[in-house]
């Protein structure tokens, strides 16, 4: 969930950092990786280095990506 809340700040997230913290397995960490990738493809958020960030179209869809993530969370 950190990383959900994360995006959400103008800082970005470092998924990897987050994972580790809350206790999350590496493959759980590759698996939301993937889907930022997908979500990156509809250029709601981008990688800058080790964080992901929401870009402006995110920020204006911030609930939608939310509720992507908690989804995605939540399987």
């Amino acid at each position: 969930l950190a990383a959900i809340f994360g995006l959400r700040m103008t800082d970005g997230v470092d998924v990897e950092k987050a994972a580790k913290a809350a206790g999350v397995g590496r493959d759980e960490a590759k698996k939301l990786v993937a889907l930022l990738e997908r979500l990156s493809e509809s250029a709601l958020v981008s990688n800058h280095g080790p964080k992901w960030k929401l870009t402006s179209r995110g920020l204006d869809l911030a609930d939608g990506v939310g509720v992507e993530l908690v989804d995605w969370h939540m399987s």
